[in-house]
């Protein structure tokens, strides 16, 4: 007993020896600008490990750049990474953007292993996949898809809602559809290729159990701004 306590206190004491190590801070430029591509720290007692805050930035055109250059948090929009490393490891939040403000994905990294929920953009931004990385389950996304109001219908002013009746199988494939309340034939398409893209996302980012076999009604909003 008298070991394990001093080797558990021994443990505990390097741990924050180690968060408590000094540190430096650097960054990084794009080439032939002035703009900050990376911002980090390493131990002074080793450059090459990364340890505390990491953040890297796309890069910003350099008109914009030089009206905003001296704003404060003025590339907080063109974030690329932000995370933080411990003693070279990946560890805690990180977030990751396909481009500026569009998320990529987002989660907690365990020294430099995924653990807990992740949240992954997919189907070009319509789905946000999730996955727990502990469990290693996928669970329900969010899934949002939007409308391409069809330019025939925007121009006579149509507007409304469009319900389609549908039977849904568990393996999420669709059949006897029916239009149930129409607007148009352009709207009416239009709804029924929203319902459709929506099961194909639930069957391929959702868990094995995502749909059930049932008879439903789809319903599709169309609003002139």
């Amino acid at each position: 007993m008298p070991h394990r306590f001093f080797a558990s206190t021994l443990l505990f004491l390097l741990q924050i020896s180690l968060s408590a190590q000094e540190t430096k801070h650097i960054t990084q430029q794009f080439t032939n600008s002035k703009q900050v591509s990376k911002s980090y720290y390493v131990l002074k007692s080793n450059k090459n490990i990364l340890h505390g805050a990491f953040v890297a930035y796309f890069p910003v055109p350099k008109k914009h750049y030089k009206t905003i250059r001296n704003i404060p948090d003025s590339l907080e929009h063109y974030v690329w990474q932000r995370g933080a490393y411990e003693n070279g490891n990946k560890h805690g939040e990180w977030v990751e953007y396909s481009a500026p403000g569009v998320l990529h994905s987002k989660g907690v990294y365990d020294r430099n292993k995924k653990t807990g929920l992740w949240l992954t953009s997919k189907g070009h931004g319509e789905v946000l996949e999730k996955y727990d990385h502990t469990t290693r389950q996928k669970q329900m996304p969010e899934i949002r898809i939007g409308i391409n109001y069809p330019p025939k219908a925007r121009k006579a002013g149509i507007e409304g809602e469009v319900r389609i009746q549908y039977q849904l199988q568990q393996d999420c494939s669709i059949s006897d559809l029916q239009v149930l309340q129409s607007l148009s034939a352009e709207c009416d398409a239009e709804a029924t290729q929203k319902l459709l893209k929506y099961y194909r996302y639930l069957k391929t980012y959702g868990p094995p159990n995502a749909c059930e076999a049932k008879t439903d009604t789809f319903k599709v909003q169309f609003r002139l701004e």
